[in-house]
């Protein structure tokens, strides 16, 4: 007797839904959704079409969410720029036509040269001037503040774990990077986390302190 192992998609997580692609991609039974079902979810993830925008943030976004949906999906890596070409439009395809590159080009440098057509120029030093400025206000949570540290990471080229690691704390608030330092986190994602909780107990401190 077959047993039916279709649900309702709709009340799966997308956490749920990504594990559900390594059972399927394993052609494996999975009873929380069906293979038509995730076809139709992952379909809905598809990156957008890319046309040309000069912007350092944007064109990385793009190449990302390439890379991402063709490892999800199995797709050999000797196919990735194929993918990326039938995913531009406009002035990216432009590019893409006057370039010397093939769909035979590697992966890496077509990335490379991507982002170096639709990059500003001085993009990455502009973008290490704005993080050693960053600083995090009175009123700006450690949430924000990180988010704005790692956009202006991105655009930096090749900034080392120890300087990244040092920014940061010196950005901070003056008493949480006080206390940051103290706990002497390894690398920048202990320091996110130090962060996270000292932040969070000055802020409790503060206010209880404010209605003494």
């Amino acid at each position: 007797m077959s047993t039916n192992h279709t649900v309702n998609t709709s009340t799966l997580s997308d956490e749920q839904k990504r594990d559900a692609l390594v059972f399927l991609r394993d052609k494996k039974k999975l009873p929380s959704v069906s293979e038509v079902e995730y076809d139709l979810w992952l379909d809905a993830r598809k990156p957008g079409p890319y046309k040309g925008a000069i912007d350092a943030l944007a064109c990385r976004d793009f190449l990302d969410y390439i890379e991402e949906y063709c490892s999800c999906v199995s797709l050999e890596k000797t196919l990735w720029v194929e993918y990326a070409v039938l995913s531009i439009t406009g002035d990216a395809k432009s590019w893409w036509r006057d370039s010397t590159m093939t769909l035979a080009t590697p992966w890496s440098e077509f990335r490379k040269e991507f982002i170096n057509a639709f990059t500003p120029p001085n993009s990455a030093r502009d973008a290490l001037e704005a993080l050693f400025k960053l600083k995090q206000t009175k009123d700006m949570s450690i949430a924000e503040y990180t988010s704005r540290f790692r956009r202006l990471m991105r655009l930096t080229e090749n900034l080392d774990p120890g300087t990244a690691l040092y920014v940061y704390q010196q950005g901070l608030e003056s008493e949480t990077s006080k206390q940051v330092q103290l706990r002497q986190p390894c690398d920048l994602e202990n320091a996110i986390r130090e962060a996270t909780v000292v932040h969070g107990i000055l802020r409790k401190y503060n206010k209880r302190a404010s209605l003494v």
